[in-house]
């Protein structure tokens, strides 16, 4: 980037002109830059702790976010061939893998991450999720805004409105 500003700069662009066309670039590496700080302090922390149950837990959760952000960014990582189709095709397969061992210690680390009640017990977390959203407004026919809907007597009255 610092070499395209120079570069822009010596052709007699504005410095701001010159960043400008830059921007995306240093938008992209800043953001590049704060997930790698963000994987390092990761697996700094999980090094750091002495109970090997829990870290076998910490590890599954590494590799999801590390393979979060693979999978986000992979057009750009095969257009540069740092990583292969197979590769790519292969991240759901692993991150399905890291569900399942991270499955069965749930409860361990709902309380570990001190996830809040209200979010434990909403209707998403039901092993059968979707019959216990309740029913949305406009098909109850006990809200108190329901209002029944217009009859129609024939085919050509749905037509003709």
């Amino acid at each position: 980037m610092g070499e395209q500003v120079r570069t822009a700069r010596e052709r007699g662009a504005t410095e701001f002109d010159a960043w400008n066309d830059v921007l995306i670039l240093a938008c992209t590496a800043m953001r590049a830059r704060g997930e790698r700080a963000l994987l390092e302090s990761f697996c700094g922390a999980v090094d750091r702790v002495a109970d090997p149950r829990v870290r076998q837990l910490l590890l599954p959760l590494q590799r999801l976010h590390a393979l979060e952000q693979l999978q986000a960014h992979a057009g750009w990582y095969l257009a540069e061939a740092l990583v292969s189709r197979d590769a790519v095709r292969a991240i759901p397969g692993v991150q399905h893998e890291c569900y399942d061992l991270l499955l069965d210690s749930m409860d361990v680390l709902v309380d570990a991450l001190d996830v809040p009640e209200d979010l434990v017990g909403a209707p998403i977390m039901a092993s059968d999720y979707v019959t216990a959203f309740p029913a949305p407004a406009f098909l109850s026919t006990t809200h108190p805004r329901a209002r029944p809907l217009p009859a129609c007597s024939s085919e050509s009255e749905v037509g003709e409105q």
